[in-house]
């Protein structure tokens, strides 16, 4: 696993199952001329079937969690840059130095006037985050959680990295939360093939040979799509060792 190949490995397995996936779609429907209905699949190896994927292939893609994924990596570069990600192993052991409280209490009154400026602005009069019917489900709160928590992390990380000493320049910023992004460019790579596969496995009707119905179909998904960065996080960590 040390060797850097492998980390294109998902990229290339989810490669692989796409064209699986065509190829058993072509031959179950060329099974099926001789054993009448006993399957329900369309192939993709035929005139509708590339038409379909000619005109799907656009909205696969960007239905991909592309901008999910890049969020978090830079959440998580921010939190490893900063030295809070060491700052919470060593509260586990136990060796947390007086310069380390320091910034963490900067940090964390940092991030307790944030929350409190997100919850004054859900609560009247000034209820902009709210709804226009006044409800949280279906409001900016809610649409815009994902960039709340990045604003968030980004200002606790900021506090603690400049008062620790990890972030002396803005550029010491950008270039710990980009240096994870870096990292795990395999798994966004990985992405592409993998926007595919649940589109292509629901017109060909094998999601239903194998099991994968509308009521876990995003659970389907979110699996294929979280696979590969779970597979870099282990290529990274025995990387380090």
């Amino acid at each position: 696993m040390s060797d850097r190949r492998s980390a294109y490995y998902p990229a290339l397995a989810y490669s692989l199952l796409l064209l699986l996936v065509w190829g058993g779609s072509w031959l179950i429907a060329v099974l099926q001329l001789f054993m009448g209905d006993l399957f329900d699949v369309n192939s993709l190896v035929s005139g509708e079937g590339v038409r379909w994927a000619l005109f799907s292939v656009g909205s696969s893609v960007e239905a991909a969690p592309w901008g999910t994924a890049f969020f978090l990596l830079f959440i998580a570069g921010l939190l490893d840059g900063s030295g809070l990600l060491r700052l919470v192993g060593n509260i586990f052991k136990r060796r947390v130095s007086g310069n380390e409280l320091r910034s963490l209490l900067f940090a964390l009154s940092a991030l307790l006037l944030y929350v409190v400026v997100l919850f004054l602005f859900t609560v009247s009069p000034w209820d902009a985050l709210r709804g226009v019917t006044g409800d949280i489900g279906n409001s900016p709160l809610s649409h815009g959680r994902l960039l709340l928590l990045f604003i968030g992390v980004l200002m606790t990380a900021l506090v603690y990295g400049f008062m620790y000493g990890n972030y002396r320049t803005v550029v010491d910023v950008i270039g710990s939360a980009a240096g994870l992004v870096r990292q795990f460019v395999p798994a966004l790579l990985a992405m592409l093939p993998a926007s595919g596969l649940m589109p292509c496995l629901h017109y060909t009707g094998l999601d239903v040979m194998l099991g994968i119905g509308n009521e876990n179909a995003t659970a389907a998904e979110t699996v294929i799509y979280c696979l590969p960065f779970v597979y870099m996080a282990v290529v990274c960590l025995v990387r380090k060792r």
